[in-house]
C-alpha cells in the first residue's frame, strides 16, 4: 500500500487572544480545511472574514474583529461591521477608501 500526502489549509483569527476558526456551514461547526491558501481566502470572505494582504503575509480577522483605517485621517478602529455602519463609517471593508465619522460629517475624502 502506498501513501499520498497532500497539504490543506484553514484560517484562524489573526486577532490576539481569539482562537476562532473558519468554519463551513456545511461542516456543521467544524473547521474548514481547503486545498489552497487562495481557496481558504475566497471562503473567509464569503463568510464575513476580512482578509488583509495576500498569501502567506496575509492577514484574516473573524466577524468580530474587522480593522477600518480612514483613508483622509489614519485613524484605526476595530469593530464589526455593523458597529462600523451604525457610527457612520463610509467603505470600512475597502482598503485605501474607508472614510471614518468624523472627516464624512467634515466632508473630506468625497
Amino acid at each position: 500500500m502506498s501513501y499520498e500526502a497532500k497539504s490543506f489549509c484553514t484560517i484562524t483569527c489573526d486577532q490576539p487572544g481569539c482562537d476562532r476558526h473558519l468554519s463551513d456551514e456545511w461542516d456543521y461547526g467544524e473547521i474548514g480545511w481547503y486545498p489552497s491558501m487562495g481557496h481558504a481566502d475566497e471562503a473567509a470572505q464569503d463568510n464575513g472574514w476580512q482578509v488583509k494582504g495576500d498569501g502567506i503575509h496575509a492577514k484574516h480577522y473573524c466577524p468580530e474583529h474587522h480593522y477600518a483605517e480612514c483613508s483622509d485621517c489614519g485613524c484605526l478602529e476595530l469593530g464589526t461591521r455593523d458597529t462600523f455602519e451604525r457610527e457612520g463609517w463610509i467603505d470600512p471593508d475597502v482598503e485605501g477608501s474607508a472614510i471614518c465619522p468624523d472627516c464624512a460629517k467634515r466632508g473630506e475624502g468625497r
